[in-house]
């Protein structure tokens, strides 16, 4: 895909933005990917070598957000086309840690407990910009076969989650996932930068700076993501709509077996149990102008509340409910996601669902705001 030049409002990179730059490891194998200042986002078409060939992009096209792939694959700026399948040999992968608040006591619970780990290296730690980030590599995965390779690298994330199961932290088991370039803005303004060896200097963020949406009020709220837990690149379409619309033309476009609303005060919500790769997820979120499109795009999922959005102790927003269903599961359904059956069930969908896809319920995460 070419780069498409983009409306530059304000200059956010220089030269002298190199020394802020640290790129994880093998950056060649790595996916980029770049939102411009006009909101539009796209994959940079190059592999990336170096900092300072990095910097070369940032400086002409000066985009607000930069991300790449916590995992490293043969030919990283095919492995998002269905198309090349062969190009999808993964390779390795950094353990992603995202913590969504500027709590120091937090990143040090989980720092501490990674570290005890024999198996993970810590590589960096520092601030995203909306909280703290901590990476680790993987020591102990060593297979010449690709698919084991992947497979491994799994089980050490889930091995990984369940030690953090007493900190709210949302740790990622998506092996293609992104996350934010160390070095770059948040949105242009916050800089993502390591604290390695000056943790105890650091100030924090302002809060109006973090999340200005919010009015500085913290939010919490619990949710899962709309991967498919136990399997390799299967998703579900989770669509946030600002109103309704013709649920069965999109049914029928996309060969979608079933579709399940849900209803909030502020949102609409329609979830397919039908699982599909990614490539067509954003086809299915595109053709509904579903809201939560960029985030997609910006993150490699998305995700759904389960319980009430919550402000201090008072309620901000209900916990999604049932409001109707289309085209209802029957036994001779295949491609079901057995994760999100389990969360319609929890949301209020009144009959059992027969799925066959994935194992067990989603990871539950917790999401502190503010």
């Amino acid at each position: 895909m070419a780069i498409r030049d983009g409306v530059i409002k304000k200059t956010i990179y220089t030269d002298a933005s190199l020394k802020q730059l640290k790129l994880k490891p093998d950056p060649q194998h790595r996916l980029y990917k770049f939102q411009l200042q006009d909101g539009t986002w796209f994959n940079l078409p190059n592999q990336i070598y170096s900092e300072k060939h990095l910097l070369k992009y940032l400086i002409k096209y000066q985009p607000l957000n930069v991300f790449s792939s916590v995992s490293t694959w043969l030919n990283p700026v095919k492995i998002e086309s269905a198309s090349y399948l062969a190009d999808r040999l993964f390779q390795d992968s950094l353990l992603y840690i995202d913590i969504d608040s500027h709590n120091k006591g937090t990143l040090r619970r989980v720092r501490k407990i990674l570290n005890e780990l024999p198996f993970l290296e810590e590589w960096d730690y520092g601030t995203s910009g909306h909280g703290f980030y901590v990476y680790h590599k993987i020591k102990t995965v060593k297979m010449a076969n690709p698919e084991g390779r992947y497979e491994a690298h799994k089980k050490v994330r889930e091995f990984v989650v369940n030690r953090l199961k007493d900190v709210d932290v949302p740790v990622c088991i998506d092996l293609e996932r992104v996350s934010r370039e160390i070095g770059t803005y948040n949105d242009g303004d916050i800089l993502c930068q390591s604290l390695c060896g000056r943790l105890k200097s650091f100030k924090g963020v302002a809060k109006d700076k973090i999340v200005p949406h919010y009015e500085n009020k913290q939010y919490k709220f619990k949710f899962v993501t709309n991967i498919v837990e136990g399997v390799r690149n299967r998703y579900v379409p989770i669509l946030k709509l600002s109103r309704e619309i013709n649920y069965h033309r999109l049914m029928e476009r996309f060969n979608l077996k079933n579709l399940f609303v849900f209803k909030t005060h502020k949102e609409l919500i329609a979830v397919s149990l039908t699982t599909v790769d990614k490539n067509r997820v954003r086809k299915i979120m595109k053709y509904a102008n579903s809201g939560n499109l960029n985030a997609f795009d910006k993150y490699g999922c998305v995700w759904m509340r389960t319980s009430k959005l919550i402000s201090g102790k008072e309620g901000i927003d209900e916990k999604p409910r049932f409001y109707k269903a289309f085209e209802v599961l029957d036994n001779s359904v295949k491609n079901v996601s057995n994760p999100h059956a389990h969360l319609v069930s929890h949301l209020g969908f009144p009959k059992s669902i027969k799925a066959n896809v994935g194992v067990g319920m989603n990871t539950v995460y917790v999401a502190e705001v503010g």
